[in-house]
């Protein structure tokens, strides 16, 4: 296409831009006056202002389920969001009393005092909780200042070597 072939097509997409907004204004001042439209009916604004309406409706539809969707799933996340909070919350109270993981889940609740009452109770019935072991093995700690009974540990290979065959 040459350049003057586009502007041309310009010009006319301005043009028909600009009567579509005259003749939606026509329409919009046609509604608020009120006018007997047996006597001015003009098909062509008729069917105009129908593919119009009709178009808004679809739009409005679109958007209507759009949103539905979006609500249902921020219902969804609510809930899944309560029921983490309240797990953390039966975490922290059995952590707080020294209470096992099992039997964190076994706490009874909505609040942090219910469930804290409740997590009492459940100690004195099963018993104060075991210190649960570490999984760090224990290391063999030895005073540093000197004068211990113990013999001093050899390093040295050959030594350690001598000492080994000559028993």
């Amino acid at each position: 296409m040459s350049e003057q072939d586009t502007t041309t097509e310009e010009t006319q997409d301005v043009t028909e831009d600009t009567t579509d907004a005259a003749t939606d204004d026509a329409l919009e001042a046609d509604e608020d006056a009120e006018p007997d439209w047996r006597k001015n009916f003009d098909p062509e604004k008729a069917d105009a202002r129908i593919k119009k309406l009709q178009s808004e409706a679809k739009n409005l539809r679109e958007r209507t389920r759009a949103a539905e969707q979006k609500a249902t799933g921020v219902d969804e996340k609510d809930t899944q969001i309560t029921g983490l909070q309240a797990q953390v919350l039966r975490y922290e109270v059995a952590f707080d009393l020294g209470l096992p993981r099992e039997l964190a889940d076994r706490l009874k609740g909505n609040t942090k005092d219910e469930m804290l009452a409740d997590a009492e109770a459940l100690v004195k019935l099963v018993g104060a909780p075991k210190a649960t072991p570490t999984r760090k093995p224990s290391e063999a700690l030895r005073g540093g200042g000197g004068g211990g009974d113990a013999e001093p540990v050899e390093t040295d290979l050959r030594k350690i070597g001598e000492r080994m065959f000559n028993r």
